[in-house]
Order: C-alpha cells, then structure tokens, then sequence
C-alpha cells in the first residue's frame, strides 16, 4: 500500500527525470541504479516515476510534478517543471561543476527543499 502524505493525504510520488539532454554528459543519466535502489528499499509503500520529460507536453509535465514528494534530475532545462513542485517538496539536483550555475536560481524558491549531488570524479 502507498504511504501518504499525513498533512494532505496525497500519496507519496517520487518522479525521476531519465536522459533529461540529448547532448553532453546529461544525455546518458538515466538513473537506473537509483530507481532499482529506491524500489527495493521503499517497496510498494512509495510510487517511483521514471519519466522521460522530453517526451510529454508542457501540460503533462506539471501535471506529473504538481504533487510529487520528491523530484530527481541532472541539473539543467528539463528541472524548469520542478517550479511547480508543492509546498515542502524535495528537488534532488545531480550536476556536474559547470552545471552548477542553476544554484542560485533553485536556492531561492522557499517552498522547495533542493539538494545538490556533485557527478564528479577526483
């Protein structure tokens, strides 16, 4: 059974944005360890959403976002949606340095809690 969200009684949604670029180093994050990880450990309890935004309307998009807990893609265009995320959701930004230039941007919308993950390697 799917957990909600006791304050609004909304189930749990996570939504991961899969190969969000067609170029460059975001084209092939499809994120599919983490979708296996987040499935395994959270079971039936939360709806995991792999999504290829590329592919839906504007529309279908923040219809998608507009009431999902958590909210996971490689920094860039494809998080624009993330703008419709609900109050208290989580917006999880993988990045390389150089796409680190959203942070300013995300870090000023107050009704979302963003995380940023670094991609490189040492």
């Amino acid at each position: 059974q799917t957990s909600t969200d006791q304050s609004t009684g909304i189930p749990f949604k996570i939504i991961v944005s899969q190969s969000s670029s067609t170029k460059g180093s975001r084209s092939n994050l499809t994120f599919t360890e983490h979708i296996t990880a987040l499935r395994e450990t959270l079971g039936s309890a939360v709806e995991v959403l792999p999504v290829q935004l590329p592919e839906l309307s504007l529309r279908d998009q923040i219809e998608l976002v507009v009431d999902a807990t958590v909210y996971i893609s490689a920094a860039g265009g494809s998080t624009a949606t993330a703008m419709f995320l609900p109050k208290g959701a989580h917006l999880i930004l993988f990045y390389h340095p150089v796409q680190y230039l959203d942070y300013d941007f995300w870090n000023n919308f107050p009704h979302l809690n963003v995380h940023w993950i670094g991609l490189w390697k040492e």
